[in-house]
């Protein structure tokens, strides 16, 4: 295994996060799926929220190792809502991959085959082809 990640007074939430998304993905945890099966992995009481004890054990199982400081400053980033656990859609909204920039281009083409008066707003309308 290699060495702990550390942080220093500079490091910021985004870097926590964008430190634990390249961790992920060198384990072969890529894509949301795989995002997914991490956090089920480590919701040991399937309590479906990851409490700082499970983080810090499910991060160990895979290899990822990180100092206290920088787990405990990373458990409350990804603890958005201050509940004392990560629930999924905070687990996934913070360490899903961006979209690159052909994905996005698709989606701007679809929606804008779909936004039939060009208002830059979809309505039922627009769905329903009227």
């Amino acid at each position: 295994m290699g060495a702990a990640i550390t942080m220093d007074e500079n490091t910021t939430p985004q870097v926590l996060i964008e430190a634990l998304r390249e961790q992920c993905l060198k384990r072969g945890c890529g894509g949301i799926k795989g995002l997914g099966l991490v956090f089920k992995n480590m919701d040991i009481d399937y309590s479906k929220r990851i409490v700082y004890e499970e983080l810090r054990i499910g991060l160990q199982r895979y290899g990822i190792l990180m100092s206290e400081n920088f787990l405990r400053s990373l458990f409350h980033t990804l603890d958005r809502d201050n509940s004392g656990g990560i629930d999924f859609q905070e687990f996934m909204k913070a360490l899903r991959p961006p979209m690159n920039q052909a994905r996005i281009d698709v989606v701007n083409e679809t929606f804008d085959l779909l936004d039939a008066d060009q208002d830059g707003l979809l309505k039922t309308e627009d769905l329903k082809g009227e």
